[in-house]
């Protein structure tokens, strides 16, 4: 407890302070700290960012997830059961919204019973989305993949045309990643050869144009995700192209240290 970053009696129960802008509140008991609370009451933070900020921390073990459950077995969150946090959420796609993460101790009973409720296929989308997620400020509302969710996105009027919203929005991000990984290849190739040639600027100049477009793609299929996932359930968003959007970063970014300028 002495330890804490903010103000805290050494012999208290509970102790709340403030810490890198959020809201925390510590239960203890002898001086030493049982559980860590963060809040986001006030400041929303969708379960990929959470994930990314508390879970991907650099040495925390590789995350397992699983459903976290009361003592009636009804769901409340999700955890992370190799680093002993939960997640307080409304649900368990990439885009709900947490209202508070939980730093428990390792015997603490949620997680044994998460351990048994392991979320398998659906845990490693969590994670593709939590690795592309961009970073967490408190002074914003959640933002996406692709940056803050469009308010202006069609609202479907049921599941079926949700669904396929999605899936029409995740074929146009898949056609175009692929014509820009096409592109990508291309222009790699010219900037070994000869980045000045007329034929390099030709094909830099296309892949500018499509890569706008893969990014326009995808923002579209994260908001129009954003505004109707009252309507979706996980399984309806793992059309969703993480990987191919990692890939797509990952291959911009090395372009761009060959001297690409996108």
């Amino acid at each position: 407890m002495a330890n804490l970053p903010f103000p805290c009696e050494t012999d208290a129960l509970f102790c709340e302070g403030k810490y890198d802008g959020q809201s925390v509140r510590v239960m203890a008991d002898d001086g030493r700290i049982l559980n860590i609370d963060v809040m986001y009451s006030s400041s929303p933070i969708t379960l990929a960012q959470a994930i990314r900020l508390h879970s991907l921390q650099p040495g925390f073990a590789a995350p397992i997830f699983g459903l976290a459950t009361d003592r009636d077995e009804k769901t409340y969150g999700i955890a992370d059961t190799a680093n002993d946090i939960v997640y307080f959420t409304s649900g368990e796609a990439a885009i709900d919204t947490v209202k508070m993460v939980s730093y428990l101790s390792p015997n603490a009973p949620v997680l044994a019973t998460a351990a048994r409720l392991t979320l398998g296929e659906n845990g490693s989308l969590l994670l593709h989305a939590a690795r592309l997620a961009k970073p967490y400020s408190s002074s914003t509302a959640p933002v996406q993949p692709s940056g803050p969710a469009d308010e202006s996105a069609p609202k479907a009027l049921n599941r079926k045309e949700a669904m396929d919203g999605v899936a029409e929005r995740a074929d146009k991000v898949i056609g175009s990643g692929k014509m820009v990984l096409a592109l990508i290849g291309q222009v790699s190739t010219w900037y070994e050869i000869d980045k000045d040639h007329p034929d390099a600027a030709a094909k830099s100049q296309d892949l500018r144009t499509m890569n706008a477009k893969f990014g326009s793609y995808w923002h579209d299929l994260i908001s129009y995700a954003e505004a109707n996932k009252a309507l979706l359930r996980e399984q309806d968003l793992e059309v969703i192209p993480f990987d191919m959007k990692k890939e797509v970063d990952s291959k911009m970014r090395q372009l761009k240290a060959m001297g690409f300028e996108g």
